[in-house]
């Protein structure tokens, strides 16, 4: 299996003055990677000596592995017209909901879990849906483009939900039925960890506690590169005075990949500290456990771009680098960043996973199937 390059070397913003690098060391935390350990997890070794946040952690990762390869790319495989993607229906949800997202994070808690009549319907998407979006982005009206990748953006969500849920499925029914696999065993082994990590997710009657500890990594990444992606064509007027096309869109999309690993790295506290840089009025004990969505949309309006040396860059604005350096000066809340969560950086788990690669290179056909005229545009290959 592929696996991502083990440096911490991202290439990006050549200025080392503001960076997330200076809010990681405020916040007195290290940097711990999950290479190694999911290697020593795989090869069935001790991992004695790591903490329960960093076992958690590579346990999702190579959980993200065995989604990705067995469900989503299967999906896609079996539908390449409609990039794997699928219109995700749900029946007998509460009111109110219509997408997967806000049945589990708005309106779910010990007292409501997943409502027993609740079923989710999966079809795929017809081969034009594509061709639809793509004439409605290209019309060139900021609203008709905004709709055409909020209409990616939501049946990904859900098509990547519902394979973590039908995964999550499986491997109960097998750990019931006594089926033995290594992977088998690497979901117990996470299930069990949860219970000592995160109790919360564990209450009798919830069900799905990978779903519940997971689902949040995969509506950061993909979501966060489409708010970007959908700026591109603002960005290149407005920032690049180039011109829209192949050229500015591949180097544009060249300069996304470092910019989302970067971010993918970025320990968590500084993310909940950077909603409050955001949105002053949000609750700070409530950041941690909101939906990542509201970060995504308001994160990526402050992402940059310029041309160096014949490459095009993505960073996020300094002035908010320094704002949330600012922040965590403050000794009141960098205490109560540590108090949320002291331990190692480890970064996204899924950051370690094929899932992050290859969902950037899903995005990236299936970008250019809505953005680029249809001569240029042409399917990526799985």
């Amino acid at each position: 299996m592929e696996q991502q390059p083990r440096s911490s070397n991202v290439p990006g913003k050549p200025e080392k003055t503001v960076g997330y690098g200076d809010v990681h060391a405020m916040l007195g935390v290290q940097r711990a990677p999950l290479w190694d350990l999911m290697d020593t997890y795989r090869a069935g070794g001790s991992v004695d000596g790591h903490s329960l946040k960093e076992r958690v952690g590579a346990l999702e990762a190579i959980i993200f592995d065995d989604v990705w390869i067995r469900y989503i790319q299967t999906q896609r495989k079996a539908n390449p017209e409609a990039h794997g993607l699928s219109m995700v229906l749900i029946d007998g949800a509460p009111e109110g909901v219509q997408e997967l997202p806000d049945l589990f994070f708005n309106h779910q808690d010990e007292h409501h879990p997943y409502p027993a009549n609740c079923r989710i319907l999966q079809d795929p998407l017809p081969a034009d849906f594509f061709q639809g979006l793509g004439e409605l982005f290209r019309e060139g009206e900021p609203e008709h483009q905004s709709r055409a990748i909020d209409g990616v953006i939501n049946c990904q969500n859900n098509s990547m939900l519902v394979a973590l849920l039908a995964w999550e499925s499986e491997m109960t029914n097998a750990l019931i039925a006594g089926e033995v696999s290594p992977i088998i065993d690497h979901y117990r082994q996470f299930i069990e960890l949860l219970y000592q990590y995160k109790p919360h997710l564990c209450l009798p009657g919830l069900g799905f506690p990978a779903f519940r500890t997971m689902a949040k990594g995969l509506l950061f990444g993909s979501p966060f590169q489409w708010r970007v992606i959908k700026r591109f064509p603002i960005m290149a007027e407005r920032d690049l005075q180039m011109p829209w096309g192949e050229e500015v869109f591949n180097g544009l999309m060249d300069g996304l990949e470092p910019l989302t690993e970067k971010l993918a790295q970025i320990h968590g506290n500084a993310l909940i500290l950077q909603a409050e840089v955001l949105e002053q009025k949000r609750p700070r004990v409530k950041a941690k456990d909101e939906d990542p969505r509201t970060l995504i949309a308001d994160l990526s309006a402050h992402i940059q771009c310029r041309r160096n040396h014949g490459r095009i860059e993505l960073h996020v604005d300094p002035a908010l680098i320094k704002s949330l350096k600012n922040l965590v000066a403050d000794p009141a809340v960098a205490g109560f960043a540590k108090v949320l969560d002291s331990g190692p950086i480890t970064g996204c788990p899924a950051f370690y996973s094929e899932i992050f690669t290859g969902t950037r290179q899903w995005n990236r056909a299936i970008a250019r199937d809505i953005m680029l005229p249809p001569q240029t545009a042409h399917r990526g290959t799985l």
